[in-house]
């Protein structure tokens, strides 16, 4: 089986995009920065969903050369996908770090799409293997 690596180099950039752990995170605060933030759109009616990027420092840096994107997408749902009002409104909230310089949506859809090449490895490991 032939693997290719990436050996790091200064010329060569490793890129990432991790989801963040909201887990000790205050929820209240991330809604209002994403409505202040963000972009807000409406896919659906009942819908709003707000997406946006903030610039931070890593919270293990010691200097100020590892500035990293917050991007974060913040739903707020008043209606179901039935069309039924919903007695309290439901919310979601997503972040990911990424030090990639792209727009909010196209990080989300990589993201989103990493299933995808895994897939694709499974299938190429099992027609290697018989």
């Amino acid at each position: 089986m032939f693997l290719s690596w990436t050996i790091p180099t200064p010329t060569r950039r490793r890129f990432f995009i991790i989801k963040h752990n909201l887990r000790r995170e205050n929820q209240a605060l991330w809604a209002e920065n994403a409505k202040v933030f963000g972009n807000v759109t409406t896919p659906f009616p009942g819908t709003r969903v707000w997406t946006g990027t903030i610039t931070k420092q890593h919270p293990k840096a010691d200097d100020d050369s590892c500035m990293l994107d917050l991007v974060f997408r913040y739903t707020e749902r008043t209606i179901d996908k039935r069309g039924e009002l919903l007695l309290v409104m439901e919310t979601d909230l997503e972040v990911w770090w990424t030090n990639l310089c792209e727009s909010p949506e196209t990080v989300i859809a990589l993201y989103h799409d990493h299933g995808t090449s895994e897939q694709f490895h499974d299938v190429f490991v099992r027609l290697l293997r018989t």
